[in-house]
């Protein structure tokens, strides 16, 4: 997603210094603007690698971390629609929601995995 010629992740972290403290993890670990670019870029590298193209939509139903929000901002580096899934959807609002967006990758928790690959079909 660009805005203005940029992308939308250049604009939220581009005058960012690397070494600034972007978050602090519940253990007290801090995680640097730098550190976390390169885990987007990582992230987003993954998404292109599955096949997803600009404009195609990226279906999420992660737990809410650090990096549930950089895979989000991953998603958005590579150009693609993020289209988020609450924890508390039931199973039957999970299979509309991805039949309606027809999502081109669904990322979720690998503990989810099985339960989640049939309704995404």
């Amino acid at each position: 997603m660009t805005v203005a010629g940029k992308n939308v992740i250049d604009a939220l972290y581009g005058a960012r210094p690397a070494d600034s403290a972007l978050f602090i993890v519940p253990d007290g670990r801090v995680l640097t603007t730098g550190a976390a670019l390169d885990r987007i870029g990582g992230f987003a590298a993954a998404i292109r690698a599955a096949g997803v193209c600009p404009g195609d939509r990226v279906s999420l139903k992660l737990p809410k971390s650090v990096d549930g929000i950089l895979v989000a901002h991953a998603v958005l580096y590579s150009g693609a629609v993020l289209h988020p899934l609450n924890d508390a959807y039931t199973d039957t609002e999970i299979a509309g929601l991805l039949a309606d967006a027809e999502p081109a990758l669904v990322v979720c928790d690998p503990a989810e995995a099985g339960r989640l690959e049939p309704l995404a079909r």
